[in-house]
């Protein structure tokens, strides 16, 4: 079982990482990515719900996902941000 604990507001850097739109119903727009880069979406228990490879400006399906709070973080930095399913 993988789980990412997010314990502050400091815990997500700063960054370019959008989620648009956001609340978000079917599907989210991500950019502030690389090019062919593993995400990983996190409930707010921290269990990983989602993981998916996505360059800038790719769609990802949230349809399968429960109304909630998430959080996308990108592998290969310590880029995250918040997100709204509605």
């Amino acid at each position: 079982v993988s789980a990412f604990l997010l314990n502050r507001s400091s815990d997500l850097e700063i960054s370019n990482l959008h989620v648009m739109p956001n609340p978000a119903k079917d599907v989210i727009n991500v950019t502030g990515l690389k090019d062919n880069e593993e995400v990983s979406i996190y409930n707010t228990l921290g269990q990983l719900v989602k993981k998916a490879r996505l360059s800038n400006g790719q769609s990802l399906s949230v349809s399968d996902l429960t109304a909630g709070v998430y959080v996308l973080r990108s592998a290969s930095s310590a880029k995250a941000v918040k997100f709204t399913v509605q």
